[in-house]
């Protein structure tokens, strides 16, 4: 075979194979880069932390109106990156921060009224799977790995006019699992609308203040549990 006919048959047999790869079903969406900014609600039930709202409140001697302030939800706040390689392969990372506020009143109607702030900054590192429909407008999406929790802190803070100190705690970097399956649709080629529901198991490090105090309760550190569901509306911007 001639140079000519070569390098004609070579080009012949690329154009086929590129054809061929861009038939595979659902793969059309790939070699793209996803930015998402998003907003949504999870779930929490941190028993250590909540027996250290417990033993605040009893300490205080001031009676308790309503409930304590145990978190049970959540806010959820992400940004991140994610890259949608081919062969149906994803990359997924960035930071998320989670954020708790409840409220409680010590002292009667005319007590004082402490709100317990905490939450963390998850750092998730996911490997997954996407596929495409509908021309590559919806992409469904799963993905799970592990989850660091680069930034956590807790507690309870008040203006403590009835002599009642409050501390903030800190956690040290911890590290969990998560996962995520989510679906989102392009409404443009440059932007999608999606929904992410998922569910992480994270627990930090022992709590302690900004000396390094420990905190403890009943003689035993106390770590916050940020464990649980969530659901995330997000935003998707195509980089490439």
């Amino acid at each position: 075979m001639t140079k000519p006919s070569f390098a004609a048959a070579a080009a012949l047999c690329l154009a086929f194979a590129t054809a061929a790869r861009a038939d595979l079903p659902g793969e059309g969406f790939r070699n793209h880069l996803v930015f998402s900014l998003g907003v949504g609600i999870g779930s929490l039930s941190p028993a250590e932390y909540n027996s250290y709202v417990d033993a605040f409140n009893q300490s205080s001697g001031a009676p308790l109106t309503g409930s304590a302030a145990h978190p049970s939800f959540e806010l959820h706040v992400p940004l991140i990156i994610t890259y949608y390689f081919a062969d149906y392969v994803l990359l997924r990372t960035g930071a998320e921060a989670a954020y708790f506020f409840p409220s409680e009143t010590l002292g009667g109607g005319a007590g004082e009224s402490f709100t317990n702030y905490g939450g963390t900054v998850e750092v998730p590192i996911f490997v997954g799977a996407h596929y495409a429909f509908l021309d590559n407008r919806l992409v469904l999406e799963l993905g799970l790995g592990p989850a660091i929790a680069a930034y956590t802190s807790a507690g309870l803070s008040g203006s403590s006019n009835n002599g009642i100190n409050t501390t903030q705690y800190y956690g040290d970097v911890a590290v969990g699992f998560d996962d995520e399956l989510k679906g989102q649709y392009f409404l443009t080629p440059g932007f999608s609308i999606g929904l992410e529901i998922g569910y992480r198991l994270l627990k930090s490090g022992p709590l302690h203040d900004s000396g390094g105090s420990q905190l403890m309760v009943d003689n035993q550190p106390v770590h916050l549990d940020m464990s649980g569901f969530r659901g995330v509306l997000e935003f998707g911007f195509v980089a490439f």
